[in-house]
């Protein structure tokens, strides 16, 4: 059974008249099975309504922005649910439908590269009654269009088999990058990350998955490619494997898909947590590329007929955790954004065997398709809060290990704000501990990390530590000492200092 489809509503409280007229035009959808229309008048006393909304956004399909001077003016609008909303919207395709409500100001917003359903100039409020109905009735019927737009040939039976796919990596502390391949441009400077404990697919999603879900086959009469139902899909970008996650989101009601990070898709490369935290091979199995035969597809391997090929998945040896074509076959996405480009991992079976290596990566733009990329899904619970291991000088935020952040006092909330490259990893839920010190004494501090994905240059979120003291905190993008390092600084008071 495939859950049902939900929008959710944003608006400020002074201007319910609207969102009371807005849930007449898209009764008729909720009354039909087809649709739920989520607000905060759904929320039931005592529960927590923070964490109520948070779950709201994120099971959303949609959401309608109901726009005003008191809308843009709120507080919580501006720092907690619409970074949320945006941040749905760039990681995961989650659709923005803008209304105009009343007059304001909206030059300098970030919703401002979103259509509105009518003109900055004729806000409802300022329209006669036949004009409001008419825009009304046009979202609704947006809604319907979207919505309606059924994941093609997704069976229970087939989603219990996608399902099934995914094998759980536990969390643990590694080194991973490649100094070696580091100074070639081709990986990060190793260091040290503790991941958190997830669930990887144990195969690249395949052109028959690929048809199910979306019914197209973006591979069709490319150069270099076989067609098969185990064949990696292929000739899909970022964006498209985006718009597949978007779609399969909206058919299955218990597990939430997306990209793996960097570190997650590495870590798991590498083998997790049942290969030693210390181990610096090149490959899960070792560094004898006579065993990298038997475990990935490459530039030595994969000839068929004189042309090299993606291969069907899961003909090799896996790895220690049941993963299959890690090394070589087909470069993957990852969520990770470096200034717009995104970065794809594994290698491809026209590549080198330097390619396949676990730290080694490439990044291309967005838009990039390949007869040799494609990707694999990590797989979430629904509705479930994930708490995130983060270290001071995890490569996750600063992408240099010799970068540690250090804290001295115990605020409850920030807000920060930091460059687009450290939106994605920065965002959701993170537990951990920061290095701090005073006059040459060093401790732990204990911290709780609760963060929306950026939009633009701006993050905004919620640094919890132990205690009472409440400070602003403002993070900023820099190039020294080196690129890719982030730096923090507050006014937390004479004493104190987060770097």
């Amino acid at each position: 059974m495939t859950k049902k489809r939900q929008v959710f509503v944003s608006y400020s409280h002074e201007d319910v008249k609207w969102l009371n007229r807005l849930r007449k035009f898209l009764r008729p959808l909720e009354r039909d099975a087809e649709l739920l229309v989520w607000s905060d008048t759904d929320i039931k006393p005592s529960s927590n309504w923070r964490a109520d909304i948070q779950t709201a956004i994120t099971d959303a399909d949609a959401a309608i922005l109901l726009i005003s001077q008191d809308f843009l003016a709120s507080d919580y609008v501006a720092s907690d649910e619409l970074p949320q909303i945006l941040s749905a919207a760039s990681e995961r395709g989650l659709r923005i439908f803008p209304v105009i409500v009343s007059a304001c100001f909206l030059r300098n917003s970030p919703l401002t590269k979103f259509q509105a359903l009518n003109p900055l100039s004729s806000p409802l409020d300022s329209l006669e009654p036949a004009e409001q109905n008419r825009i009304l009735t046009k979202l609704a019927e947006s809604i319907d269009d979207l919505l309606k737009v059924a994941a093609a040939g997704v069976t229970d039976e087939w989603l219990e088999k996608f399902r099934s796919q995914f094998v759980p990596v536990d969390g643990g502390t590694a080194i991973l990058g490649d100094n070696e391949l580091y100074d070639k441009l081709h990986a990060l400077q190793e260091h040290e990350v503790e991941i958190e404990s997830f669930r990887l697919g144990q195969y690249a999603v395949t052109q028959s998955e690929w048809i199910a879900v979306m019914n197209t086959q973006p591979w069709l009469n490319a150069k270099n490619v076989r067609y098969g139902s185990e064949i990696p899909a292929i000739y899909v970008n970022w964006g498209d494997a985006i718009d597949f996650i978007t779609r399969i989101n909206r058919a299955d009601s218990k597990f939430r898909y997306r990209l793996p990070t960097e570190s997650e898709w590495e870590y798991a490369a590498r083998g997790g947590c049942k290969v030693a935290a210390d181990s610096r091979t090149k490959f899960c199995f070792g560094n004898d590329l006579n065993q990298l035969m038997q475990h990935g597809w490459y530039d030595q391997n994969a000839s068929l007929r004189g042309n090299n090929y993606a291969h069907a998945v899961g003909q090799l040896s896996p790895n220690q955790l049941g993963l299959y074509d890690m090394h070589g076959n087909i470069w993957e996405w990852t969520v990770d954004d470096f200034d717009g480009l995104r970065s794809l991992r594994g290698g491809g079976f026209n590549f080198t065997a330097e390619g396949a290596c676990s730290a080694f990566r490439v990044v291309q733009k967005p838009e990039t398709k390949s007869e040799a990329a494609g990707f694999r899904l990590v797989q979430e619970p629904r509705s479930e809060q994930f708490s995130r291991k983060l270290r001071a000088a995890s490569s996750e935020i600063t992408k240099d290990p010799k970068r540690t952040a250090v804290a001295e006092t115990t605020n409850i909330s920030s807000r920060l704000s930091t460059s687009q490259e450290a939106h994605k990893v920065l965002s959701g839920q993170w537990k951990g501990e920061y290095s701090g010190f005073r006059k040459g004494d060093s401790y732990l501090l204990n911290m709780e990390l609760r963060i929306n994905q950026a939009v633009d240059d701006q993050i905004s979120g919620e640094l919890i530590f132990s205690g009472s003291q409440n400070s602003n905190l403002t993070v900023t993008g820099g190039q020294s000492p080196g690129p890719d390092v982030f730096a923090a600084s507050a006014d937390l008071d004479e004493k104190s200092n987060l770097l």
